[in-house]
């Protein structure tokens, strides 16, 4: 199961790589949640890779791969609640 931020976190990595075709930096993904710790992106990250979400090349910036996707679950008057999310 993921935290609200570590959906937040991947969230930001699949819109910036489909924006950009190159996936963000640990500084831009903060800059996306709202967060200005680095070391709080990191250790997002880290707890992500643990679970076998993403994936990266130390010390190499944007390096950063989705390994495992979620997939977002919407419902019809669920306004204002978090939508629910599915491992692809």
């Amino acid at each position: 199961m993921l935290t609200r931020r570590q959906r937040e976190v991947l969230d930001a990595i699949i819109t910036f790589t489909q924006e950009n075709n190159y996936p963000p930096t640990v500084r831009e993904i903060g800059s996306m949640i709202g967060s200005k710790s680095p070391s709080t992106v990191q250790d997002l990250l880290k707890k992500l890779k643990r679970k076998g979400f993403v994936t990266w090349e130390p010390k190499i910036p944007r390096t950063i791969r989705i390994i495992k996707r979620i997939e977002r679950r919407v419902k019809h008057g669920t306004r204002g609640k978090e939508p629910d999310y599915r491992v692809c």
